[in-house]
């Protein structure tokens, strides 16, 4: 369920991270030494962005109003990050770390790229764990069921042998 506590907090989180970049850039900080701020900054987008995909997979059970309720709140948070992380590239930009910006992008499509990969290759190990088991199970009942045809078979002849014999 999406917690509506948790969305305001990142957004102000987010917001009070771009006003401490701001702040420190308009005292003349260089750019490089806001790092913290930066990462601060993501892990608040990170939050909102998480809280959304919840919400998606929780709406099932809610109401039609909720659902538009939350699905706004979430609008307008997406609105405020993205104005937020445009501010930022330009900050970038306008202090000449264009590079920076464009570097941190290529890795971050990289490694989103990378895990996607990762967690394919987990889920089709998980798939095959599945029918490896499937099929564990059904070569025991295959050695059940012949046992259960070889014992009586076996025992008749066995019988029949000994009567004969």
């Amino acid at each position: 369920m999406l917690d509506p506590i948790s969305i305001t907090v990142a957004i102000a989180t987010a917001q009070a991270v771009v006003d401490q970049i701001k702040k420190a850039v308009a005292l003349g900080k260089d750019v490089k030494s806001l790092y913290g701020q930066f990462s601060s900054f993501y892990s608040a987008a990170d939050q909102v962005h998480t809280a959304s995909v919840k919400a998606r997979i929780a709406s099932i059970q809610k109401s039609d109003s909720q659902i538009n309720a939350e699905a706004l709140k979430i609008a307008f948070a997406s609105k405020e990050l993205r104005d937020h992380e445009r501010y930022l590239k330009d900050l970038l930009f306008m202090t000449g770390n264009a590079p920076v910006w464009e570097e941190m992008m290529a890795e971050r499509v990289r490694m989103h790229k990378e895990r996607s990969e990762v967690e394919r290759v987990m889920t089709e190990q998980k798939q095959k764990d599945k029918e490896a088991a499937g099929d564990a199970f059904m070569n025991f009942l295959l050695f059940i069921a012949a046992i259960a045809m070889i014992v009586p078979i076996g025992s008749l002849a066995w019988e029949f042998l000994i009567k004969r014999g």
